[in-house]
């Protein structure tokens, strides 16, 4: 809440400085990276299944073969990432191929 709140009082002073430039170096940029973000998020949990919610397998999607997992740390491994919240993004693959 106070990085939220000394980000938000930093945009005020800016505005006042120069609003063009704040606009566009800091306020649109952060809009659009949280909208993409939510976005994603949405994408990964869309299609739960409404009987069993809390199932790991169920309740998110996995992307595999995909050039997305070369390009964003293997995000589209997102079941393990339920699985297993403190793996690192190179173990993965290797732990969806056991599973």
């Amino acid at each position: 809440m106070i990085g939220e709140s000394i980000w938000y009082i930093l945009i005020i002073v800016l505005m006042l400085l120069n609003w063009k430039a704040t606009l566009v170096v800091f306020v649109i940029p952060v809009i659009f990276t949280r909208f993409m973000m939510m976005a994603g998020n949405w994408a990964q949990h869309a299609f739960i299944d409404l009987n069993a919610p809390n199932n790991c397998f169920r309740n998110s999607i996995t992307c595999i073969n995909s050039s997305y997992n070369k390009k964003c740390f293997n995000d589209g491994y997102h079941i393990g990432h339920h699985l297993h919240p403190s793996m690192h993004w190179t173990e993965m693959p290797v732990d969806f191929e056991k599973i």
